[in-house]
């Protein structure tokens, strides 16, 4: 009888295992699909779980009115006047600091630190969301370039230039002026370095005299200050850009004027 009872237990035991195999394999059958699916949005999951792209704000001196009366005349500003003086004013737009967490903010010291440390020639974090979509995406881009000191005899040639096409569609030409691919990682700083360097669209203006002023800033001030203490940055996002240039002035006799920035922004997109 006690043999009998032990099998019997035993058959009612398997019955459960076998129940509860049955059971489980239900659900994971059911719960397969909704994995195949949250794997394809791992990436953007975790872009849109990221804080960090709403506490980074732009920085600068604000040259969107200059922009602006540029492109309302069809891209062309024929003043020079006013070039040259919106230039003397991101010029004297200057910060001095004895390191560059006191200007920068706290993931860009970073990113410069970590620049310093391992002599990369750049990084570029690119934190938006789905820019390819268009229109008032979050998040933003940032790219800093070591600045090389090149003369005449080392300058790379041109030829091998590339400039990747932005990620994000192309603005719709409203009459005022043409877009061009920023100067995102300039390749006149750093060569074929930064030729794999994403970019956004921007004014035909902005470009040509915005960015390119910054980047001969950057060019006259590795000359004085030497490779490997010159750095461009900038910042994106959908409808906005800032760039300068950070310089770290080893001869400095102030510790407090050890470190500098000279910087500018502007609205790229519904002037």
């Amino acid at each position: 009888m006690d043999e009998k009872r032990s099998k019997n237990t035993k058959r009612k035991i398997e019955e459960v295992k076998s129940f509860q195999k049955i059971e489980k394999t239900h659900k994971m059958d059911e719960l397969a699909p909704m994995q195949r699916m949250t794997r394809g949005k791992t990436r953007m999951m975790k872009l849109e779980s990221k804080k960090d792209f709403s506490k980074v704000e732009h920085f600068g001196f604000d040259v969107t009115s200059n922009l602006r009366e540029a492109m309302n005349q069809g891209g062309k500003e024929a003043n020079s006047e006013v070039r040259h003086r919106m230039q003397g004013d991101i010029k004297r737009f200057i910060l001095h600091g004895k390191s560059p967490d006191e200007l920068l903010n706290p993931k860009f010291a970073k990113y410069l630190s970590r620049m310093q440390k391992q002599e990369l020639s750049f990084i570029q974090k690119d934190n938006r969301i789905n820019p390819r979509d268009g229109g008032s995406y979050k998040g933003h881009m940032f790219t800093m370039t070591r600045v090389m000191d090149f003369d005449k005899e080392t300058k790379p040639e041109s030829e091998f230039k590339e400039i990747q096409q932005p990620s994000s569609p192309r603005p719709k030409d409203s009459g005022k002026g043409t877009w061009h691919r920023s100067h995102t990682s300039p390749y006149s700083l750093n060569g074929t370095e930064t030729n794999k360097a994403k970019t956004v669209y921007a004014p035909s203006w902005s470009n040509i005299t915005i960015d390119s002023g910054m980047e001969r800033f950057a060019k006259e001030t590795v000359k004085k200050y030497g490779e490997g203490n010159v750095f461009h940055f900038r910042l994106d996002s959908h409808d906005r850009s800032s760039l300068g240039v950070i310089v770290h002035d080893v001869k400095s006799e102030s510790e407090k004027h050890r470190w500098f920035t000279v910087t500018a922004q502007y609205k790229r997109k519904n002037l």
